[in-house]
């Protein structure tokens, strides 16, 4: 922030429709950030103008004009899986290219439960100044996959040459096993169904089905023809979030909850086999033909990783704010931490959800901030290896 977190006023005088600001800043880069020397050619500036309930009204971002080249050093990686279930051989990796070469090649190296193998990806067109996603095709075997799988991906090779180390290290659990030869998928929209998309692909990434966006303005549920599973395939359901806020339960006048926005996996006589809420990027499932009925639910047990949403309220706050978390394992303690932008930990709580009647559980924790100074913090909540992190604001 190099104007602090509450920005320069605009005077009155100064804002007429049409009119152009210009206001000069000084900003001295550090000696080292998060362990590097900071490149000016790696940096962008960010400018918005907010009204006074801090809604944005406009922004924009440029690169900053700097006599150095931004180097590949900065390559950063992602997975997009949406969950920590096996999703497939194929893994759908981003790479954020913030330099001034195009990407013609990337190397990486995948450790699974300590059997590591090298890919490297050649043919490549990514450009600079670009967030593009890359297949990363695997040959590790499903059917040898435990309960719980460790792996660890390393992007070590840039064009032919090594690049700083960039590695993501999670876990994922098996596939869950189908209780019947044929199925079915459902999704259930929220208010805001134009947001969301769902497709159903097999172990090679093809699609079998896709639907969506679907019709903003109601709650509807949207099933998909039968499908006959093929033994050894694994199959993966996906859905994707547009905005990245997930599906929001659908509130009956102010009480309650009169719909429940989410995926089913359904039987031939529409038994429910799995079923989940939707996450903030959405929700990714995999499964198989094999077992029995009793053994499904326990592979649900194991597979099913709750995703959270979270809100405060009142945000701005200046005494007292109360964080509502839903979606939560009922069975897992929450961390919640608050820091401000310096990272110095503020307050740490711990709490366990309540169980309600639906898939997922509850946590409500009230916090006292009348002795915060002003500005905006971070409220960061863990459970069961999964984190999000919210922005509380505090006005004295």
């Amino acid at each position: 922030m190099v104007t602090g977190v509450t920005g320069d006023t605009l005077k009155s005088e100064e804002t007429v429709q049409g009119a152009y600001l210009r206001r000069d800043y000084i900003y001295k880069l550090p000696e080292k950030f998060n362990n590097r020397t900071p490149n000016p050619a790696n940096l962008a500036c960010l400018v918005f103008v907010t009204d006074s309930a801090h809604a944005v009204l406009n922004s924009t971002e440029t690169d900053v004009e700097s006599p150095f080249k931004a180097t590949l050093d900065y390559l950063q990686i992602d997975l997009h899986n949406l969950e920590k279930t096996y999703g497939g051989p194929v893994y759908e990796v981003y790479v954020v290219n913030p330099s001034d070469d195009t990407l013609r090649s990337l190397t990486f190296t995948f450790d699974l439960n300590g059997d590591t193998r090298t890919y490297r990806l050649d043919g490549l067109c990514l450009l600079p100044k670009t967030e593009s996603v890359v297949g990363l095709e695997t040959d590790f075997d499903a059917y040898k996959f435990q309960k719980t799988n460790v792996y660890t991906l390393r992007l070590t090779e840039a064009n032919g040459r090594a690049v700083e180390s960039n590695q993501i290290k999670d876990k994922f659990s098996q596939p869950l096993t189908l209780p019947a030869a044929a199925f079915k998928v459902a999704f259930t929209s929220d208010l805001y169904g134009s947001e969301s998309t769902v497709s159903l692909t097999n172990e090679r990434g093809e699609a079998l089905y896709e639907a969506g966006p679907f019709a903003d303005g109601e709650c509807k549920t949207y099933t998909s023809g039968l499908f006959e599973a093929v033994a050894g395939a694994v199959y993966t359901f996906r859905v994707t979030d547009a905005f990245r806020d997930g599906a929001n339960r659908i509130p009956a006048n102010g009480a309650g909850f009169d719909a429940e926005p989410g995926i089913r996996l359904l039987t031939e006589t529409d038994s429910v086999f799995y079923k989940s809420g939707i996450g903030v990027y959405g929700h990714l499932i995999s499964f198989r033909l094999g077992g029995t009925e009793s053994d499904t639910l326990s592979a649900e047990a194991n597979v099913r990783v709750p995703v959270f949403t979270a809100r405060l309220q009142p945000n701005p706050a200046q005494t007292q704010t109360v964080l509502q978390v839903e979606g939560l394992d009922p069975d897992a303690e929450v961390r919640v931490s608050i820091y401000n932008l310096q990272g110095h930990l503020m307050e740490t709580r711990c709490g366990r959800p309540q169980a309600t009647a639906q898939s997922w559980a509850g946590l409500t924790l009230s916090f006292q901030v009348s002795d915060y100074p002003q500005g905006l913090y971070l409220v960061r909540m863990e459970q069961n290896g999964l984190q999000q992190v919210i922005k509380l604001i505090i006005k004295q």
